[in-house]
C-alpha cells in the first residue's frame, strides 16, 4: 500500500482496538508525512459563509456579499487550507495533469457527504475548450474518487483566460458564464442542492452557478433558495492578502471594491 501523494510505502499499525471492532477499518490514503502537509479547517470557530477562520458569524468577505445578495441565506464549507501543502498539490493535480492525485482526500469527501443530505450534487463544470485542454475535471475526478454521486446539470460557457491567470478584479467583474442544462431545468425546481468546487478565492464562480440554479427554478428573488456549497480548499485571509499584493504594481491592498448591477459601490 502506497501513498498516494509520494507514492512511498504506508506501515498500518494494526492496534488490538482495531481488531477488536470487527469491522473493516480504512486504509490512509496518504503517508503520515504527506498528511502533515495538508491542514484541515477546523469544525468551529469559522465563518458560517466561507468556513475562513473568524470570530463573527460571517466574515467581511461574505458580509459584502450579503450586500449585493441580501436574500440569499448562503453556506460554504470548506475541507482544507489552500497552504503551501495543498497550493502544490493542485498544481500537479490540476495543472500539470497527475489525474492519479484524485485519491488522495477520498476519505475526507466520501466522509463529508455521508453527513450531507440533498437531491443533487452539482459539481463546477469547465468549458469545452478548457476540458480539451486538461482532459479531466479536476472537481469530477475528486467526486469520482470518493466514490460520491454527482449530477451534471451545469454547462459553462467559453472562457479566454483561465480563472487561475485572472486578478481578482477581472474575476469580480466576470459575467455569467453558466447555464442549466435545458432537460435537466425541470428537475431543479423544490430541490435541495450541493454545488462542488476545488478552491474558493472570490466566491465569484459560485455566487454566479447558485444564481443560475435559482434562475432556472423560475422563482421570485426574495424565495432565493439556500445553496450549499462545499470546497477542497479555502485560501486563509492571509494567503489572500498575499494573492492580492501580488497583484498590484505598488501598495499593499487594503480594501476591495464590488460593484453591484445598479452600479452601487460597497467596500
Amino acid at each position: 500500500m502506497d501513498c498516494k501523494n509520494c507514492a512511498s510505502p504506508i506501515r498500518l499499525e494494526i492496534t488490538l482496538k482495531m481488531l477488536l471492532r470487527f469491522k473493516k477499518w480504512a486504509r490512509p490514503s496518504l503517508c503520515q508525512h504527506c498528511q502533515a502537509k495538508f491542514q484541515k479547517l477546523p469544525m468551529t470557530g469559522t465563518c458560517f459563509g466561507c468556513s475562513r477562520v473568524s470570530q463573527e458569524r460571517y466574515c467581511f468577505d461574505c458580509q459584502r456579499w450579503q450586500l449585493l445578495y441580501p436574500e440569499y441565506s448562503f453556506h460554504n464549507a470548506a475541507l482544507f487550507h489552500y497552504d503551501e501543502g495543498m497550493q502544490e498539490w493542485m498544481e500537479r493535480y490540476k495543472f500539470q495533469g497527475d489525474y492519479r492525485l484524485r485519491m488522495c482526500f477520498n476519505e475526507e469527501i466520501n466522509f463529508y457527504f455521508q453527513q450531507q443530505s440533498a437531491d443533487y450534487i452539482i459539481p463546477v463544470p469547465l468549458s469545452e475548450k478548457r476540458m480539451q485542454e486538461r482532459g479531466f475535471n479536476q472537481v469530477i475526478g475528486l467526486l469520482e474518487a470518493a466514490d460520491v454521486s454527482y449530477s451534471p446539470f451545469l454547462i459553462r460557457k467559453e472562457e479566454n483566460v483561465p480563472q487561475s491567470k485572472k486578478t481578482r478584479k477581472e474575476r469580480m467583474q466576470l459575467q455569467q458564464p453558466f447555464a442549466i442544462q435545458k432537460e435537466n431545468q425541470k428537475k431543479l425546481k423544490k430541490c435541495s442542492v450541493i454545488l462542488v468546487d476545488d478552491i474558493y478565492t472570490t466566491g465569484r464562480t459560485l455566487f454566479h452557478a447558485a444564481a443560475v440554479i435559482n434562475d432556472s427554478r423560475a422563482i421570485k428573488r426574495k424565495e432565493f433558495i439556500n445553496l450549499m456549497t462545499i470546497l477542497l480548499a479555502k485560501p486563509r485571509l492571509f494567503d489572500i492578502m498575499k494573492l492580492r499584493r501580488r497583484e498590484l504594481k505598488s501598495g499593499p491592498l487594503i480594501f476591495s471594491l464590488l460593484v453591484d448591477e445598479r452600479g452601487n459601490c460597497y467596500v
